[in-house]
């Protein structure tokens, strides 16, 4: 859509010449098939001949060999323009194009029915062409060829012709709506992944650091309503995760928008995008342990974590959580009352295979499997007491050896093979820690 903003001058001109209907052309006799619900105007002296597998054939005695031809094909043939990987079979493997009825003549040159359809152009050896028009309705695909040679051997006449024909097809009955493109306007029934899941594939997608800076769980009506470029992604799905991530591959804003399918997390589309565009974080419930079944759709939400930790300081316990699976659960020695643990929310940022552990009263050489989540607070091995249930640290959480060994392996952020200590990005964040 554009709009003129300002007339700079004007000119007397005469107006661009249109295509014209030939000579009479209101006069053609029409040809009418009952049984196949159709009918077409018939140049004078041409040969119109209905073949056995019900073709219909024109042909003009001056071109023998380029008879304009109908073939009728059971099914309507229209296309999806967001799965263009299922295209109907007469396009499959053709150069196709939409047609409008109204353009064969030009829009001022013969009244149409106004059809929509689709043209396909084939080259034919040697030096022949073949063009054929695809009209749909009531349940059938009628199709109007020519064929013809190609360069200063083409007839002029015959093309002009068959134009005529085109514009003037019709079928008997009236027009069903085409059918739409089954854009699905709700979230499917899942399972889709977490945020965090999300993240992860378009860190492996850009193949690179990246910050985020929203992330939302949508339908596919949504996602394209979003979009700019990326409107016609392909494919149909039950939902999409919309990332907007700042990475160095937008050369010019720094900025991305990334549509991944929410159940595999598969990139659909990517594009860059202003800043100033990036929408405000939607207001989402706040995730808290143990009413998940309170919190709408957490199940396909995201707003549960995939894994995550949870230490019940009254029961001097830790559970290890995927989803909402219970996968293990471990006796811990929280802080006393002199130093307390914290409670909230956090998630792991540094982890190290081993370090000393200092105070004011006491050094702890060889600390193993640390995982700091707030300040110096951390979740740890411990090896210089076994009396797991009852609060004993200067604000940690002390597990067991081989229990702390365990998470150290299961929790992100994930240490590379060989590694000594890994600390939290984007891309490979700090599992959850919820205290309470």
């Amino acid at each position: 859509v554009f709009v003129v903003e300002q007339v700079v001058r004007t000119h007397a001109e005469r107006p661009p010449a249109t295509r014209q209907p030939p000579t009479n052309y209101e006069a053609w006799r029409r040809h009418h098939d009952v049984a196949a619900a159709y009918s077409l105007p018939c140049p004078p002296r041409w040969r119109v001949e209905q073949l056995d597998d019900a073709t219909l054939t024109l042909a003009h005695p001056k071109w023998p060999d380029s008879p304009v031809t109908v073939r009728i094909h059971p099914g309507e043939t229209h296309h999806d323009p967001y799965d263009l990987a299922a295209l109907p079979p007469l396009l499959q493997g053709q150069d196709w194009r939409i047609f409008e009825q109204t353009s064969a003549l030009g829009q001022e040159g013969a009244a149409t029915q106004g059809l929509f359809g689709y043209r396909i152009d084939r080259d034919l050896p040697p030096g022949e062409h073949l063009t054929s028009v695809l009209f749909s309705a009531h349940g059938r695909t009628y199709e109007l060829s020519v064929r013809y040679p190609l360069g200063f051997a083409a007839p002029q006449p015959l093309l002009s012709t068959y134009s005529a024909i085109v514009a003037g097809f019709s079928v008997n009955a009236p027009l069903a709506p085409s059918p739409t493109p089954p854009v699905r306007q709700a979230l499917g029934p899942g399972p889709f992944l977490s945020a965090e899941e999300a993240l992860e594939r378009a860190c492996d997608s850009l193949g690179e650091e990246l910050e985020p800076l929203t992330a939302e769980l949508v339908p596919e009506a949504e996602a394209r309503r979003l979009a700019g470029p990326c409107e016609a992604f392909s494919g149909h799905t039950d939902g999409l995760w919309v990332l907007v991530v700042r990475t160095p591959l937008a050369a010019r804003t720094q900025t991305v928008r990334l549509f991944l399918e929410a159940a595999t997390g598969r990139e659909l589309c990517r594009e860059e995008i202003d800043p100033g565009d990036v929408p405000a974080p939607a207001a989402t419930p706040a995730w808290q342990p143990g009413i998940l079944d309170d919190v709408p759709g957490w199940a396909t939400s995201g707003l549960q974590p995939r894994r995550w930790i949870e230490v019940i300081l009254h029961e001097q316990a830790l559970l290890a959580w995927e989803g909402g699976e219970l996968v293990r659960r471990m006796w811990v020695s929280s802080g006393t009352a002199r130093d307390p643990t914290v409670t909230g929310q956090f998630r792991i940022y540094h982890k190290i295979v081993s370090m000393t552990m200092s105070g004011p009263d006491f050094v702890l050489p060889g600390v193993p499997h640390v995982m700091f989540f707030h300040g110096g607070y951390a979740i740890h091995g411990t090896y210089w007491h076994n009396n797991f249930g009852t609060p004993m640290s200067h604000g940690c959480i002390n597990l067991s050896q081989s229990d702390a060994a365990w998470l150290f392996d299961w929790a992100g952020p994930r240490l590379a093979e060989d590694a000594y200590a890994v600390q939290a990005t984007p891309c490979n964040p700090g599992t959850l820690v919820v205290i309470h």
